[in-house]
């Protein structure tokens, strides 16, 4: 949580964010991994087979990360074996997100970086994610500046600018550094951009809208606007109840 944030809002917020990680994505997400799973049974291509572990790996990190990991370890190897880089490269990112998530972030950066080293075409969507989550990494780790960095390379890449969503969720995690850095209203000028593109782009993304009025909230907190601050976190939690 946020450092300048009251004892009290950080218990209720925490409280809201977790019930809705709860109640929003982890039922859809395996459903979703259970259809994938009968896909990869039935798969005979060794590409197929590499595509489908990816996918699988990356929803079941909403709720078992330790098999997303051994999902994201079988598709390296696989993906090694048959030399397919595009898999390979996929792979790589899928196990960024098993080490970041255990905490082993040296481990994490690697192989987001070992990801960025692959170069093939249509890539960038690979590319992107792995530089949004190495900013997040050195979030986490409180190298602002270099957070930063890595969120605008991600949004300087070729199409990026393009896909909404996506610099939706970039520009929120700048905002999070910037509210770090007590660079409010920078911040609150990004999460403006943030919002509008997501109500463009992805209007019943309900987890996303989640987290960017969660950051909303904390910017009028800061203000000691605790007015505007508890509408955005009301709107927050209420999407934990529909």
């Amino acid at each position: 949580m946020f450092p300048y944030m009251t004892m009290s809002a950080q218990r209720w917020l925490w409280a809201c964010l977790t019930m809705f990680g709860v109640i929003s994505s982890v039922s859809a997400q395996v459903r979703v991994a259970d259809s994938l799973q009968l896909l990869l049974k039935k798969s005979t291509d060794p590409k197929e087979q590499v595509d489908l572990m990816n996918d699988i790996s990356y929803r079941l990190y909403d709720f078992n990360d330790s098999l997303a990991l051994d999902y994201a370890k079988h598709a390296y190897e696989l993906a090694l074996g048959i030399n397919y880089t595009r898999g390979l490269k996929s792979a790589y990112n899928k196990l960024g997100i098993g080490y970041f998530a255990k905490g082993d972030f040296r481990e994490a950066l690697r192989q987001y970086q070992n990801s960025l080293s692959i170069k093939v075409d249509l890539s960038e969507e690979d590319d992107a994610y792995s530089l949004q989550m190495i900013g997040k990494l050195k979030y986490e780790l409180a190298e602002y500046d270099s957070a930063l960095f890595f969120y605008k390379r991600a949004l300087a890449l070729p199409g990026v600018s393009s896909d909404a969503k996506r610099t939706s969720t970039l520009y929120r995690n700048m905002a999070q550094v910037l509210l770090m850095q007590w660079k409010n209203e920078e911040a609150f000028e990004l999460l403006k951009k943030a919002e509008a593109l997501l109500t463009e782009s992805s209007p019943d993304d309900a987890y996303l809208f989640a987290e960017l009025w969660t950051l909303l909230g904390i910017y009028y907190e800061t203000k000691l606007d605790f007015k505007n601050s508890e509408i955005f976190y009301n709107k927050m939690c209420a999407l934990a109840n529909k």
